[in-house]
Order: C-alpha cells, then structure tokens, then sequence
C-alpha cells in the first residue's frame, strides 16, 4: 500500500499539476486543512483515500489568501434559501424564462424548464418558435409556453417585470439568433444564466460577449464544459500550465461573470476572486442532459434571490447531491424530478 505525506510525490501544490513521475498513492494523510490538489483534477486522481488530521489549528479554507478558495459545502450558502413564506404568491417565488430550441430540439430546454420548477421558482415560462409550440405542450403542463419567433418578439417578453431570471442555451442551436437572444438578455438587466449553444455561439465574437457581461445590471452566471470553456476561453485554454482552478478564475475575472466550470471537480469562481471546488458529484452524472438539469437548479436560485455566485454553488452541490441519491445507472429525467427532494431537504434545515 502506498501511502503520501500532505500529497502524492509530483504534485505541485501551488499549480495543481502533476509531473509525468508523479506515484499514485492508496492513501494521502494530510493536516490542518485539505489542499486544493486534494479536490481537483488530475491530482485528485493520484491521492487515493484522503485523511485529514487536526494540529490544533483552525481553518476552513483550502488554500491560502492569494485565491480565497472553499470546499462546497452547504454550510457556506445555505442561509439565503428562502422557503416560502405566508405572503409569498408564485410571483414573489420568482419568474424563470427559459428559451427553448425548435421542434427537433426540444429535450434540453425541457430538462431546464422543469428542473427550475421543481426547485422553487414559482413561475417557468418557455420561449420557442411557434412550429415547436406542439412538440413543447405535448410534454409540460404547469410550465407556461409562448411563441417567440425572433429577438423582437422575445424582447417583448423581456419587458414583463415578472421575470426576474432568463435561462438560455440547451438545445438554442449555435449562430447568429441565439447570439441575439443573449445580448437581449443582458442588456435587459435579468439575471442570467447561459448554457451549451449560448456560450458556443460566441467563440468567434468572445470580446463582444466579455463586453455584455461586463455591461450587464445583474452578474451572469456562465456553465460550460471543458469543450465549451477552451472554445470561449481560447486563449487561456492554451495555456496549460494553468490548473482547472486558475483557468476558472481567469475566465471568471476576463468576463466579469460567475464560471462554473463543469466536471468531477466542478469549479465555481467569482469576478472578485473568491472559489468553490465541489468534491460530491459521482461518475454517473456524466450523462446526457445532467448539465441542462443544473442550468434549471441555478436559475431557480436566482429567481429565488440567491446571489450569483452563492446560486451557482447551491445549484452545483443540490445536482451532485441528487445524484447520488439515486445511484448509477441515472438519467437526466430522473435527476430533474430528484434534485427537487435535494431542495426540500436543505429548505426544512433552515426553517
């Protein structure tokens, strides 16, 4: 059995990088605090089981003041869920609206929709071309549906000061049209939170998208895949002397939004420098659908008031929790029905 001290031989624990001779080991003992290469990957891999011993200090973060950076975990964010109160009505629960792609792309907009629902908010309003209007109805039922053919039509919709929060990307389709439903979403001042085709579209046009964020009334909050994250975020991408961590909070700080960069080891990292690593997600949430799920759950957050980056992290650790939940094999129709019990469960903590 092989057994490290702090972290694995090869691990550098500043970069969060592993040299090509570092061992992995069956079991890392380390103290005072866990280390960020403890949580993310590719020195996550190499740690095997982590032990962590007290030597009478106190500390909760997992790094030092250069990048403020936290464990996920409930405790830090769980305060601002806002169960229902007597005088709330479905408005006040707040207003989610997802737009959705045409009738032969329907699912993943689906997935968010629903999941927004299910996890408080208390109004979910689905923008799609008129043609796709059946395909939609034939499958939800309390979310709301309206037909939006074009930017104009969707800036209408923009308008209703009920909506607070604005879904965009699963199942958008890449070019120009959903290029113009973002930047109508962020100069409409709503909280947004932008997905696959949304970040996609701008790969070419990335400083026009950096600009709206930047311009933005609400901080966006932005969820992309390794893919999504190197084709927006090119050229820190190429950098790869750059952990998951530091590319993260690069890319949070060049578009002046909240990044949750997507994986095992999913990233949150604000604009103002401040990250979460969640370290709970199990293998089976790699699955179709899973990230359209956690577009709905952090929108729903928003829509209920949470900050940008506190509903980024909420929607993070809710989606893993649910996950495990219901074990492997999972798909992402059932996440989206079980993340609601994941809410239900930390709302009756704070009552």
């Amino acid at each position: 059995k092989t057994v490290a001290v702090d972290l694995p031989s090869g691990v550098d624990g500043n970069a969060h990088t592993v040299a090509e001779f570092a061992i992995k080991a069956d079991l890392t003992v380390t103290f005072f605090r866990c280390k960020v290469a403890h949580v993310l990957m590719p020195a996550k891999a190499l740690c095997g089981e982590v032990a962590l011993h007290q030597i009478g200090l106190d500390e909760s973060h997992l790094s030092s003041d250069d990048y403020p950076c936290e464990l996920n975990i409930s405790e830090l964010w769980r305060g601002e869920l806002r169960p229902p109160s007597t005088y709330d009505h479905k408005y006040t629960r707040g207003h989610v609206l997802v737009r959705g792609g045409g009738a032969d792309a329907t699912g993943a907009a689906r997935l968010s929709a629903q999941s927004a629902l299910h996890c408080g908010a208390g109004v979910v309003t689905l923008s799609c071309p008129t043609n796709a209007i059946p395909v939609y109805a034939a499958h939800l039922t309390a979310v709301m549906i309206n037909a939006h053919d074009d930017v104009n039509d969707f800036n209408g919709k923009l308008l209703d000061e009920r909506v607070n929060t604005v879904a965009l990307g699963p199942g958008n389709g890449v070019g120009d049209l959903t290029k113009q439903f973002v930047l109508a979403s962020l100069d409409s001042g709503k909280r947004c939170v932008l997905d696959a085709d949304a970040l996609s579209s701008f790969a070419d046009d990335a400083q026009i998208f950096f600009a709206a964020l930047s311009s933005c009334k609400e901080t966006a909050v932005l969820t992309p895949h390794h893919g999504e994250f190197r084709s927006l975020f090119s050229e820190l991408a190429a950098k790869p002397h750059l952990s998951r961590l530091h590319l993260a909070l690069a890319a949070a700080k060049e578009c002046q939004a909240v990044v949750v960069f997507k994986g095992n080891d999913t990233v949150i990292a604000s604009p103002d420098g401040r990250s979460r690593i969640n370290n709970s997600a199990p293998p089976w949430l790699a699955t179709a659908g899973s990230g359209d799920v956690l577009t709905g759950v952090i929108s729903a957050m928003r829509a209920m008031g949470m900050s940008a980056f506190d509903a980024a992290s909420a929607g993070v650790w809710l989606h893993a929790n649910a996950a495990n939940q219901l074990t492997f094999p999972m798909t992402a129709e059932q996440l989206c029905v079980q993340v609601q019990h994941s809410v239900s469960s930390l709302c009756q903590s704070v009552t």
